[in-house]
């Protein structure tokens, strides 16, 4: 994309990569479908080098761990 920044919804990123991505909320992208929880991975295995979560709500089950060692490694 020609873009700095571009917002995009899961099914637009299908098939794309992108140095970093930013999900926001992810425990409701698995709460929005049937589909949530392979939307948020389809969502999360996107970046090539830079992963970022942000949110208020309790993180999905699994998570927390990817949370945790992330903290770590700052």
């Amino acid at each position: 994309m020609d873009q700095d920044i571009a917002v995009l919804t899961v099914e637009e990123v299908k098939g794309l990569e992108f140095d970093g991505v930013v999900i926001i909320e992810p425990a409701r992208i698995i709460e929005q479908g049937a589909r949530g929880h392979n939307d948020l991975y389809v969502a999360m295995t996107r970046p090539t080098a830079r992963l970022h979560l942000v949110y208020t709500q309790e993180l999905p089950p699994g998570l927390e761990q990817l949370a945790a060692v992330s903290a770590e490694n700052e």
